[in-house]
């Protein structure tokens, strides 16, 4: 099982365009799975504009990204080890995600 994830972290918030200088790419550890818990690797993930929203502090359909949180954006994901009786090893899921990767 992969034991480090990189991820990519709100920095700051964007004024005007995003700018690489907004994120923070950082290593974090993975630790062992509990009961129903389940790790998954991003294999698409989609840049959208409403992301641009989600980076500011301002009310919206959806609460802003945090500074210093991964960064969301929708995606799709395979389970690579699971403990959760609802998803086995090999499928695949979708939906908000966080901008990261683990690493082997």
């Amino acid at each position: 099982m992969p034991t480090q994830n990189r991820q990519w972290l709100l920095a700051r918030r964007p004024h005007g365009m995003v700018s690489k200088a907004d994120f923070e790419l950082v290593t974090t550890g993975i630790g062992d799975l509990g009961p129903g818990e389940a790790l998954a690797r991003v294999t698409w993930l989609s840049f959208e504009p409403a992301m641009r929203g989600w980076m500011d502090d301002k009310p919206s359909y959806m609460p802003p990204v945090g500074l210093g949180e991964v960064m969301r954006g929708p995606g799709m994901a395979e389970i690579v080890a699971s403990n959760h009786p609802d998803y086995a090893v090999g499928d695949v899921v979708q939906g908000l995600i966080g901008w990261q990767e683990y690493l082997h």
